[in-house]
C-alpha cells in the first residue's frame, strides 16, 4: 500500500457519492424559478440520505459527498434522478471503482404509501428501502473483494490522483486497457519525496471535503421535515387531480359557458394557485446558503463562499498553488 493506514481500514474502501443530477419533472402548475430551487435541494439532498444509510452498515472506509466526478475515487458513486415526487422516487445508479470496474448500473424504485408519511413524522425513512437496496447491493460486492484487490484499487486510486495532479509523475506506473479498465504495473517507493507531497496535498484535499461535507450534513438535516412536507403535500395533490379526473370522466363534461363549467375552471385555478404558493415557499426553505468555510493551512486562515461547486473550485486551486510551492 502507497498510503499509511491501520489494519482494520486498510480492508475498507472509501466512498465518493457524487451530488445527484435530475431529469425528473414536475406538472406545470408549479413556478419553474421554485421548481428548480427544490430540484436543486433534491440533488443534493439525496446524496447525503444515502451516504447517511451506507455508514450505518459499518463496512466502509470514509463516505463523503462530492460536487462533481472524482475518476481517482476508490469507490464513486453516481446516480440520476428519474422520477422524485410524493409518490416515487427512481434512481439510475451507477457505482465505478478506481479500477475502471463497474460494481453497479442499476435502476432503483420504490414508492410510498399514507403509512410512510405517518412514520416519517416520527423519524423514519422516505423511501427508506430504496437506499436498503443500493447499500445490500454495494456490500455484497464488497463481500466478495479479495483484500488483494482492495489493495489493488487503494494504490489505483492514489495514482490515478497523482496523476491528476501531475500528469508525469507516475505515467508508468499505470495502463489502461482496452475496455477503459486501469492495470496496476508498479508501486513508487515509499520514501519517494514526490509520495510524501502528494499525500500532504490530498490530505487537505480531504480537510476540505469533510469541513464542508459537515455543513452540508448539518443543513439537509434540517431540511428534511420540510422537504418530506413538499412530499407529502404533492402526494396528496397528484391523488386528488387523478381522483378528480376519474370523476369527470365518469359523468358528462359541464357545457362551456355554463355555471358549472365556470365553477370547475374556477376551482382548478384556486388549486393550482395553492400548489404555486406551497412550491413557493418551500423553495425558500430548501434554499438555503451555508456560512462561508473557513480552514487553516499552512497556519493561514482561507475563507471559501458560494455554492459547492464554487467552494470545490476555489479550494483545488488553492491545493494546485500549494503543491507547486512545495515543488518548487
Amino acid at each position: 500500500m502507497i498510503t499509511v493506514s491501520s489494519a482494520d481500514e486498510s480492508t475498507r474502501l472509501d466512498v465518493s457519492i457524487v451530488v445527484f443530477r435530475s431529469e425528473s419533472h414536475q406538472p406545470t402548475a408549479y413556478d419553474p424559478s421554485d421548481l428548480n430551487r427544490i430540484r436543486g435541494a433534491e440533488t443534493g439532498y439525496m446524496p447525503y440520505v444515502l451516504r447517511h444509510h451506507l455508514e450505518q452498515s459499518d463496512v466502509w472506509g470514509a463516505i463523503r459527498v462530492i460536487p462533481e466526478h472524482d475518476e481517482s475515487a476508490e469507490l464513486l458513486l453516481a446516480a440520476t434522478i428519474v422520477e422524485a415526487s410524493g409518490l416515487s422516487l427512481v434512481l439510475d445508479v451507477k457505482a465505478t471503482d478506481a479500477t475502471g470496474k463497474r460494481w453497479i448500473d442499476q435502476r432503483y424504485t420504490s414508492t410510498t404509501t399514507d403509512d410512510a408519511y405517518r412514520l416519517a413524522a416520527k423519524g423514519s425513512l422516505l423511501f427508506g428501502d430504496l437506499y436498503t437496496a443500493i447499500g445490500t447491493d454495494l456490500a455484497a460486492i464488497l463481500a466478495t473483494t479479495s483484500t488483494r484487490d482492495r489493495d489493488r484499487i487503494r494504490d489505483t486510486s492514489w495514482l490515478r490522483y497523482a496523476g491528476a495532479l501531475i500528469p508525469d509523475a507516475f505515467a508508468s506506473h499505470l495502463s489502461r486497457t482496452a475496455d477503459g479498465q486501469y492495470q496496476l504495473l508498479r508501486l513508487p517507493a515509499l520514501d519517494d519525496p514526490m509520495v510524501a507531497r502528494i499525500n500532504r496535498v490530498r490530505a487537505y484535499e480531504y480537510l476540505f471535503i469533510d469541513t464542508v461535507d459537515e455543513q452540508y450534513a448539518n443543513l439537509y438535516g434540517e431540511m428534511t421535515p420540510a422537504y418530506n412536507s413538499w412530499r407529502k403535500y404533492d402526494r396528496e395533490q397528484k391523488l386528488y387531480l387523478d381522483n378528480y379526473r376519474e370523476r369527470i370522466e365518469q359523468r358528462e363534461k359541464p357545457k362551456r359557458g355554463t355555471f358549472q363549467a365556470l365553477q370547475a375552471t374556477y376551482n382548478n385555478y384556486k388549486w393550482s394557485k395553492v400548489q404555486e404558493q406551497e412550491a413557493a415557499m418551500m423553495a425558500n426553505t430548501l434554499a438555503s446558503e451555508l456560512e462561508p468555510t473557513v480552514l487553516d493551512v499552512e497556519g493561514s486562515i482561507v475563507e471559501l463562499s458560494g455554492s459547492l461547486d464554487q467552494r470545490y473550485a476555489q479550494w483545488r486551486e488553492i491545493l494546485r498553488e500549494l503543491h507547486l510551492l512545495e515543488s518548487g
